[in-house]
């Protein structure tokens, strides 16, 4: 049976392999919850799993992606106790400013020195609808999915913000409802689905399409060859994000139609209940857990020295879904 005794000693790559991030940001997710943790002191029993536990458990769910019994099986908990604890260690991360997004406002101020962002858009898959499935059926994965859009720094491959759609938008489409905008001086890179994007922000590269009936250069394909090199931190990103089975595989939490909204100055969140018939909007529990393994993970990439590369920002972004 699992416990942090035992988890304390696993050499660090083991413990990554186990729990899918550092032990430097594990600590740091312990130290942001101790403050919410049992601050007075309540009669009764005490409880079975401290902090430590507490955190490996939630981090064990987003790793594996295993159900709650099967967790508590391992911890020597019921099911109920993993789902009170997994939604207490969300919350709480969520609320507690630490793990935080610049936003899109630090993409329009721009950054002190000349800087490079990549954008791009991930999968994952979801469940089939009971109506409305056309609008998530994406013809790229022949699969119904939600759709993310990473905007992240090329020189740190930190995230920067965040977008979220329905499978069968377009990309580009994404991209414009998402309101980013980017600073004259910001240099963007993206693939072929951005086409337009040039028209929005000219200091932009695309690759070069073949012409009709004709072929590229050798000029041409080495320059979409160097494109291809710059922008694959991105797919490292993605690749890193679905270590977290709970991202790579198909969301099987109930799809309510509910509207999450972090708020910028605080990251609360709020729920719209809308009116019931079909999936219309993202749920809620795939949204935050999407935001807070993102935001853990992005930590988790960052050096030892986590705080220099991370943007403190006044206010945080916007996540919402699409229309």
């Amino acid at each position: 049976m699992m416990n942090y005794t035992i988890a304390q000693t696993l050499p660090d790559n083991q413990f990554k392999r186990r729990f899918g991030v550092h032990k430097e940001t594990f600590k740091l997710m312990v130290n942001t919850l101790k403050p919410h943790w049992r601050a007075v002191p309540k009669p009764g029993a005490k409880p079975k799993l401290g902090i430590e536990d507490r955190v490996l458990v939630t981090l064990e769910y987003w790793r594996e992606d295993r159900t709650y019994f099967h967790i508590g099986s391992s911890w020597g908990v019921s099911e109920s106790t993993v789902c009170r604890i997994v939604h207490w260690v969300e919350e709480r991360l969520m609320h507690s400013g630490r793990f935080r997004l610049p936003g899109k406002k630090q993409l329009l101020r721009g950054f002190d020195k000349l800087a490079v962002v990549v954008l791009d858009v991930t999968e994952t898959p979801i469940e089939r609808p009971k109506r409305r499935q056309r609008q998530f059926y994406s013809g790229k994965q022949k699969r119904h999915t939600l759709k993310c859009q990473l905007v992240i720094e090329q020189a740190t491959g930190s995230v920067i913000c965040t977008f979220f759609g329905k499978g069968r938008r377009h990309d580009f489409k994404l991209f414009q409802a998402s309101g980013v905008h980017f600073h004259p001086k910001t240099a963007s890179l993206q693939d072929k689905g951005y086409q337009g994007i040039q028209k929005l922000h000219p200091n932009s590269r695309l690759p070069k399409k073949k012409p009709r009936g004709r072929q590229l250069t050798q000029q041409d394909k080495a320059d979409n060859r160097q494109l291809a090199q710059q922008r694959v931190v991105i797919e490292h990103v993605n690749r890193g994000l679905k270590i977290f089975r709970i991202l790579a595989l198909a969301l099987s939490q109930s799809t309510q139609t509910l509207w999450i909204t972090v708020q910028s100055h605080c990251c609360s969140v709020q729920l719209r209940a809308l009116p019931t018939g079909g999936v219309r909007l993202m749920c809620k529990r795939s949204i935050v857990v999407l935001q807070t393994t993102l935001l853990v993970f992005t930590q988790s990439v960052s050096s030892p020295d986590a705080d220099n590369l991370w943007h403190s920002a006044d206010n945080c972004d916007t996540f919402r879904c699409s229309d």
